[in-house]
């Protein structure tokens, strides 16, 4: 049998456990890409930038 302080510990972290679980998550919604934007590279030469938060 367990010691009475470690099965309180337990309770304890089963019960934050489930009230995590209940509470609502925060979603974020996704930027919309940018319209006409190409997919295909630039027939010139030159530099090509490319956003790396989308």
């Amino acid at each position: 049998m367990l010691p009475p302080w470690i099965i309180e510990q337990l309770r304890e972290r089963e019960k934050s456990r489930r009230e995590r679980q209940h509470q609502p998550q925060l979603e974020i919604p996704a930027p919309d890409p940018e319209p006409g934007r190409r997919s295909e590279p630039p027939e010139e030469p030159g530099v090509t930038i490319i956003p790396l938060w989308g």
